[in-house]
């Protein structure tokens, strides 16, 4: 052992230098064994243990790390809690409903959403549009989404925007595929089912504002509706919704309803006519048959007026969400204005009978609108009607004064009324004052008496004469005074 092997045994140490082979050895003798712990050595060995340990940490390759979550356990421990909690809020109304569909957690949580979303939110016949989705698959999908939209929007109303809201756009699809499906299968394609859910999409439409569809759909009904020969033997609030929408949309651009007739079968009138309406209804009606038609607006509109001011005393009356009154009486006035002729902006000869057809249907126009306001069922035709009046006043109000005042006296102070905004106001109360002048009224109380003795809604007029508007009217007859002398 003390040979040539004990004067040179190699012990492979890690060295310092990789280009110099000499380095990577430390040569110890079995005769010195505690030179491995000399500084000189020790340093050696450390320096090439660090070197390689740090060519290692540069070189070596880093294997994925794979993290695996399962969350299986979680997830059904979750949808069983869901499925539980949103058992327990559906209300009892409609626990006993055979729902068109199965029901996921996400449905339960929407359906929960409505019903809850009552306590505190007004929505108009929510619960009659939710029975008539549970009649239908497309319609059911259809109610989710609005409910998906109406929780988006609560959620966050400021940043709300329709065309980012997936749920709702996806829940429509849905609804959009059924009804394809449906109109292709000769069994379903006049049904009730599929009436119920074009209806939801029209509806839907209307909110949202996306007129195109809503055009589609309309057409698309009115074509059912002519191919069935009616909605004969169907619940009656089909048709009250369908001739609702139809003219709902039609009046945000003054357009003749798509159906011809009035489907809702419009009751008849049974309300007390003042007196001074009755006479000049008669004379509407003995002077041209192209007048009748508004003879028939004005008594409908008396009708809403009386209805109205009799029962608006209740702080819940505008908010009734299941009550269909509205509809009934406000469908048909709608519908009759909205298929009269129309007075062509670039016909300079007109005869007296069109202009006061126009001013007549024009005013009653606004008058529903304003109605329709109240009772959230807000659209903004009222520019456009604004607009329609004021042009018609301006161009040809001087050649046809004479021609029935008691009605362009009422109409007049009507819009004056209630556009206490508009733009075009010192317009309105000008023509009131001069039609006032021509029936030798003097008073602006007495002017708007008279209008009252028309038709006036109290709740949107004014149940007690306006002071401030009479003042304003009579400021002007004093000033038109002092500008002639």
């Amino acid at each position: 052992m003390a040979g040539p092997l004990a004067k040179g045994l190699p012990v492979p140490v890690l060295g310092q230098e990789r280009d110099n082979p000499d380095k990577d050895f430390v040569f110890l003798t079995v005769n010195h064994p505690e030179d491995v712990k000399s500084r000189k050595n020790q340093r050696s060995i450390r320096s090439r243990v660090m070197r390689d340990i740090g060519r290692s940490r540069r070189t070596r390759k880093k294997c994925p790390v794979q993290v695996i979550f399962s969350l299986q356990e979680t997830t059904l421990a979750y949808d069983r809690l869901t499925l539980t909690i949103h058992d327990e809020c559906i209300p009892n109304s409609l626990a006993s409903w055979p729902f068109p569909v199965e029901l996921d957690w996400r449905s339960r949580e929407l359906v929960h959403f409505m019903n809850s979303e009552s306590d505190y939110v007004y929505r108009p016949f929510r619960t009659v549009w939710f029975s008539m989705a549970l009649t239908d698959a497309g319609a059911f999908k259809l109610a989710m989404a609005n409910a998906s939209m109406f929780l988006a929007q609560s959620k966050d109303p400021e940043k709300f925007r329709y065309e980012n809201c997936s749920e709702t756009l996806e829940y429509y699809g849905q609804c959009l595929r059924l009804v394809i499906k449906q109109l292709e299968d000769p069994d379903d394609c006049l049904g009730e089912g599929v009436i119920n859910a074009i209806l939801g999409l029209i509806c839907h439409d209307l909110y949202v504002g996306t007129w195109d569809r809503w055009t589609a759909h309309i057409t698309g009904l009115r074509l059912i509706y002519k191919r069935r020969g009616g909605f004969q033997c169907l619940h009656p609030n089909l048709s009250l919704f369908a001739s609702w929408f139809d003219v709902l949309g039609c009046a945000i651009y003054d357009k003749r309803p798509y159906f011809s007739t009035d489907i809702s079968h419009p009751e008849p009138v049974l309300t007390e006519i003042k007196p001074l309406l009755l006479q000049n209804m008669k004379e509407l009606v003995q002077t041209s048959a192209e007048l009748i038609p508004v003879a028939n607006a004005l008594e409908r509109i008396a009708s809403l007026a009386q209805f109205i001011n009799v029962n608006s005393a209740d702080p819940n009356f505008w908010s009734k969400e299941d009550d269909m009154d509205p509809l009934r009486l406000m469908g048909p006035i709608l519908h009759i204005l909205l298929s009269m002729p129309r007075l062509e902006t670039d016909i300079q000869n007109i005869d007296s009978i069109s202009y006061l057809r126009e001013m007549t249907r024009l005013a009653m126009l606004i008058i529903m609108a304003i109605v329709k306001r109240a009772y959230s069922f807000s659209f903004n035709e009222l520019g456009l009607l604004d607009k329609k009046f004021s042009y018609l006043l301006s161009t040809y109000s001087t050649l046809f004064e004479t021609f029935f005042q008691d009605i362009q006296l009422w109409s007049i102070l009507t819009i004056v009324a209630l556009l206490p905004q508009s733009k075009n106001r010192n317009l309105y109360i000008t023509q009131a004052r001069r039609q006032m002048s021509l029936l030798g009224i003097i008073s602006a109380n007495t002017a708007l008496e008279k209008a009252r003795g028309m038709i006036w809604i109290d709740a949107i007029a004014g149940a007690t004469l306006d002071q401030s508007l009479s003042h304003e009217i009579d400021a002007r007859i004093v000033t038109d005074i002092l500008s002639l002398r």
